[in-house]
Formats: structure tokens, sequence, C-alpha cells
């Protein structure tokens, strides 16, 4: 039996995101449906796109051959195999450069213009961030 390249890389990824007790705990051991916008969460909350949950669920025995089979073809009809209907995983941010220009602020290292310059914003809208949305300068 030959394994499928595309298959078992999609799969690898889907364990490694989520793994198998996971995708139980949060889909159940048996279902015949899963509803989209409950996927659309679940892509939001792990970062599995929800035809990689539909396959999990599948993988796992959680959807039968017929079931999966059904939803896949439900989101073909609806054009989601192609685009799904909800937002992206949200793309990470990093921070450690702010939390750096943060540290030398307060290590007294810069000043707070400097800092407001280093992470691109007007000085009173620094002020606000810095303080928490709290537009009151911090007592140094």
């Amino acid at each position: 039996m030959r394994l499928d390249g595309e298959k078992a890389a999609n799969g690898f990824a889907g364990a490694f995101l989520v793994p198998g007790a996971e995708v139980t705990k949060e889909l159940g051991p048996h279902r015949t449906w899963l509803e989209p916008q409950e996927l659309c969460a679940l892509k939001r909350t792990c970062g599995l796109s929800i035809q990689g949950w539909m396959h999990r669920a599948h993988d796992l025995g959680i959807l039968s051959d017929a079931r999966h089979l059904r939803m896949v073809r439900y989101f073909s009809a609806q054009g989601w195999r192609k685009k799904e209907p909800c937002e992206a995983y949200p793309r990470e941010q990093p921070k450690l450069f702010e939390q750096l220009v943060f540290r030398a602020l307060a290590e007294d290292c810069i000043r707070e213009s400097k800092a407001a310059e280093l992470l691109k914003r007007a000085l009173p809208e620094f002020r606000a961030y810095r303080n928490l949305c709290n537009g009151a300068a911090a007592d140094h």
C-alpha cells in the first residue's frame, strides 16, 4: 500500500497541532456532523483549519467514512474547500523588541521620546499605551 505524501504530511501537521486526546476532548468520541461555527471556534483557538479538524475527526474514528464524505461534499458545495468561511488563525505578533524597549526605559537607558520613536508611536499615544490606556504619564 502506497501512502499519499500530502495526506501523510497533513495528518502529521494535524496531529502535531491538535493531538488525538484534544480532538476527542473537544468533539467527543463519536459525531454524525460537525457544525461549521463549532469548527471556526476551534480554528481560532488551536490554529488548525476547519478542514483539518474534519479530517482529524475522521482519522480518529470520530466521524465515519460516510459522515466524513458527506461533510466533504457539503464543504465543496459551499466553496469552503478553497476558501474557508471563518477568519484565519491570528498571526503571532513579535513582542520581544517592545519588551526590550520598555526595559530600557525602565532602566533609564533611554528617554520616553526615544522609546516612542523606536515603537513608531507619537509621544501622547505612547504615553497612553505605556500606562495601559490611562493617558497619565508614569512617575519616574
